[in-house]
């Protein structure tokens, strides 16, 4: 699965699940605001290549991670100012996990393209 708007509507989905199981009070603005803060920061967060391969990370798949997680905190940061005026830090924290840690995991299984449980073949020499 190498196809950007496809992946960017599967964190679209994780950010609403987030929404759902840790603030389902939430109305639709605040739902506008986090899913597309969350995608534009996933989508802007493929201007760097880690190229890592399957089954493993490097520094770079940390960056790109804590560069979604930042921008998801934000968004929520924001909906919350824009919704109640009041901001809800468990709430935060918990939709910022629930998007760092299935994207670190995405990298480890993904190959240096971005493809999904595919493992490199290296060439041989002769």
């Amino acid at each position: 699965m190498n196809n950007l708007i496809l992946k960017g509507l599967l964190v679209a989905v994780f950010t609403a699940a987030g929404n759902l199981l840790f603030n389902n009070s939430a109305g639709p603005v605040y739902w506008v605001i986090t899913i597309a803060g969350v995608v534009m920061t996933y989508f802007g967060q493929h201007l760097i290549n880690s190229g890592s391969d399957f089954g493993t990370v490097n520094l770079l798949d940390f960056l790109k991670t804590a560069l979604v997680a930042i921008g998801s905190g934000i968004s929520v940061y924001v909906a919350s100012i824009v919704t109640t005026g009041v901001i809800d830090w468990h709430i935060l924290l918990k939709t910022v996990g629930t998007i760092a840690i299935p994207y670190l995991a995405k990298n480890l299984a993904s190959d240096s393209n971005g493809t999904l449980f595919k493992k490199e073949v290296q060439p041989t020499a002769g």
